[in-house]
């Protein structure tokens, strides 16, 4: 049998509901992945911007076709500061409503709030511990 993986939401979930701070750090360096930190960047680094943000995006069903784990290289392409936008602004927003259509709709509703610089009214999270699990990041 193969080891379901912990979808981003519900590694934040983990990390949110821990009371200690060092519970907190074990978390997310338990649950470290190119998803969860494309998410938080997008959240707290000033330069990774979403070009043309539309929040009226296609919310999809608890069984998406695909997971954050699978489309958080596509961020990349829509952002400023992802450093490989492509396209015109329409095409970004296109490529957008795409990734959010395609993921849970619990990580779809968290790149909405990492966009809006918000995953921290949602977690128990903030930059500072983000800082201390992930030293090797730079979030200036």
């Amino acid at each position: 049998m193969s080891k379901k993986r912990v979808e981003v939401y519900e590694a934040l979930e983990k990390v949110s509901r821990a009371r200690k701070d060092e519970t907190k750090l074990k978390n997310l360096e338990k649950y470290r992945s190119g998803a969860l930190l494309t998410l938080l960047l997008l959240n707290y680094h000033p330069g990774m911007k979403l070009v043309e943000f539309d929040p009226i995006a296609h919310l999809e069903t608890e069984n998406p076709p695909s997971s954050l784990h699978e489309e958080y290289g596509k961020l990349g392409t829509v952002t400023e500061g992802g450093g490989r936008m492509k396209g015109t602004n329409e095409e970004c927003r296109q490529r957008y409503c795409e990734i959010l259509s395609a993921i849970h709709k619990e990580d779809a509703e968290n790149v909405i709030l990492a966009v809006e610089g918000k995953l921290s009214d949602k977690y128990r999270i903030n930059l500072d511990l983000i800082k201390k699990a992930y030293p090797d990041l730079s979030w200036e």
